[in-house]
């Protein structure tokens, strides 16, 4: 019998999930070609799913959905992860895998624990990199040698953490096993600080006196400092919120570095110091491999060049391919 992969959310990360895993060949998973089953809120969503052909079923029931299912993917907001898990929980067959995708893993390993069965593993998940587009056009290179994170619980067995590697493997990505609290330190410092900053940048300019007067000579460095600030206010509060006790020791990082600034940026020889020293450190990540786990760049060497992702790739492995270090 196939194995059967119920995917909960079907976003463009979730559909490129369904296409990535229901267009492997037979022979890329020891159990053949899988069954993919889809679910989702909105029902728009499971119909451009199906017209993508990324799902094989479809479900409007959240409970039926998972009832048959030997591996589960929830791809949904983070705001609904946990009342997803509860729901699905006693629905669940013995020996079920769950996994998720979410940007922090710390609580929804908690809830996991909380609300999954015994009879249920669970490997926390992460894909290092945005999905967004087609998911038709995605599906085949939206995973390929992307980092993916792995974070299972204590008492996950080997054969479920061999069952979602191999899954991983298949689709392209690059399997990174990772303890959970520090996954979400170094997602808070690399996607959620960024976006911190980008925030509070535009709320100290646009809520000062002088704004109106600001805005007409703003440039190049305002824009691109402030373009994380400009996109979806409730994927980016989604962002913030899913990770804030991590954040908020990155925050005060932040503050004392700013604080010292003070005294540096007073003094012309230390202030050149600090500018050659961040320059050094940034051109050495830039000139970096993109997407290797740690210590992976040994066995590779570096690249020269990487390819612009774009705006949507805030973690690990994604950055522009060239330094625009022009100023206004």
């Amino acid at each position: 019998m196939p194995l059967q992969i119920t995917i909960l959310g079907l976003d463009a990360l979730g559909a490129s999930l369904g296409l990535a895993l229901g267009t492997l060949k037979p022979d890329e998973l020891n159990v053949g070609r899988p069954v993919i089953t889809g679910w989702d809120a909105d029902r728009r969503a499971i119909s451009e799913a199906r017209g993508k052909l990324a799902i094989d079923h479809a479900q409007n029931d959240l409970v039926a959905a998972v009832r048959d299912a030997d591996v589960v993917f929830v791809v949904v907001p983070y705001t609904a992860l946990r009342d997803v898990l509860e729901m699905i929980g006693p629905a669940l067959k013995y020996g079920a895998i769950v996994t998720d995708t979410a940007a922090a893993k710390a609580r929804v390993l908690e809830w996991a624990t909380e609300l999954l069965p015994a009879t249920v593993e669970f490997v926390g998940g992460h894909p290092l990199g945005g999905v967004s587009g087609d998911a038709r056009d995605a599906a085949h290179n939206a995973f390929r040698n992307l980092i993916y994170c792995l974070t299972p619980l204590p008492r996950t067995g080997r054969a479920a953490l061999d069952g979602v590697e191999a899954l991983v493997r298949a689709i392209g990505a690059k399997p990174y096993y990772i303890e959970a609290v520090e996954h979400d330190a170094y997602v808070a410092a690399v996607g959620h600080l960024p976006l911190a900053l980008s925030v509070a940048l535009m709320e100290t300019l646009s809520q000062s006196g002088g704004w109106r007067e600001l805005q007409p000579i703003a440039g190049e460095a305002l824009l691109r400092m402030t373009e994380l600030a400009g996109g979806s206010p409730e994927a980016g509060a989604e962002a913030i919120s899913s990770n804030v006790s991590a954040l908020i020791g990155w925050i005060d990082r932040i503050n004392s570095t700013l604080i010292d600034m003070r005294t540096t940026l007073a003094d012309p020889v230390a202030a050149q110091a600090l500018f050659e020293r961040v320059a050094d450190a940034r051109a050495t990540w830039l000139r970096s491999e993109p997407n290797l786990r740690p210590g992976e760049d040994a066995f590779l060497g570096n690249a020269a060049d990487v390819q612009n992702t774009g705006i949507g790739g805030l973690f690990f492995g994604r950055r522009p391919s060239r330094d625009r270090s022009k100023r206004r």
